[in-house]
């Protein structure tokens, strides 16, 4: 089982990696060069004239989702400014900062929609992008059901771990992201109430070692229907963390320990750190 110290190096170092990598002056300035000189290009018409295509065939390599997100950052056309995702920042130096309010479930104004949303004309799920990392806990009977990232996605998805007594999903917003946190949102992962949570806590951490109890359920029913959802405040003043995550405290409605999450959101202040 891989510890949650291991997740943090791994993730800060496949970061590091990624953003050494040059591929966003070259690769935006032979774009822009394409489109130029395609736009200046004459239009023959009536012309049936055809291409004669090359003798060997080349493929092109299909690109991994990171580096497809940063060609989507390319095409940043259309945003709406009025977007919550939008919203600037306010901060001084190296940290911005940014307040999200929670209006209604899997609304427009959480954290995860704005890292999937910002500088893009459509949303993407921030954990297939590698922007929020998602791991589940690996023990217990059976398999896990679905894939990690479904877990902070927006649409009715099944997701589950495997049947284990405290059982977690963790979400890591990453190097430069942290949050001080004040509401947040589930979905039920499966298509009935079977094995829907009713106990639980969302927790805290700075480091993936230490948690902070953020809330509390014992025998809360919220999520007891189809792809359920519910949002719940998280009382108190607390620091800001990297890591959250659900970790069951008792059986499932099922009175199995499968922990079933189809999607989270969550809401406060977003601290960011400008390389």
């Amino acid at each position: 089982m891989t510890d949650f110290k291991t997740l943090v190096e791994l993730s800060d170092d496949e970061t590091k990696e990624e953003a050494t990598t040059p591929h966003d002056d070259g690769v935006l300035t032979s774009l822009g060069r394409r489109l130029v000189n395609k736009l200046k290009r004459p239009r023959s018409r009536g012309s049936s004239t055809r291409s004669t295509p090359s003798a060997t065939p080349t493929h092109s390599a299909p690109a991994s989702p990171l580096k497809k997100a940063f060609r989507d950052d390319i095409f940043d056309f259309n945003i709406d400014e009025t977007d919550p995702s939008c919203a600037k920042a306010t901060g001084d130096g190296d940290t911005a900062s940014r307040t999200f309010t929670f209006s209604k479930d899997f609304d427009k104004n959480g954290v995860f929609y704005y890292i999937g949303k910002h500088g893009r004309p459509f949303w993407n799920n921030p954990a297939d992008t590698m922007q929020v990392m998602v791991s589940f806990s690996d023990h217990g009977d059976g398999e896990i059901v679905g894939v990690a990232s479904d877990a902070a996605n927006r649409k009715s998805v099944t997701c589950r771990t495997k049947n284990g007594e405290k059982s977690w999903i963790c979400y890591d917003l990453g190097r430069v992201r942290r949050l001080i946190p004040n509401y947040y949102t589930l979905r039920h992962g499966g298509p009935s109430k079977e094995l829907a949570l009713q106990h639980w806590r969302l927790e805290g951490s700075e480091a993936g070692d230490t948690w902070v109890r953020l809330s509390s359920h014992f025998n809360d029913m919220a999520l007891h229907k189809k792809y359920g959802t519910s949002s719940w405040p998280i009382a108190g003043d607390h620091k800001a963390f990297r890591f959250f995550r659900i970790i069951q405290t008792g059986p499932n409605v099922s009175g199995s320990h499968e922990l079933s999450v189809g999607g989270m959101e969550l809401y406060g202040t977003l601290l960011e750190t400008v390389d």
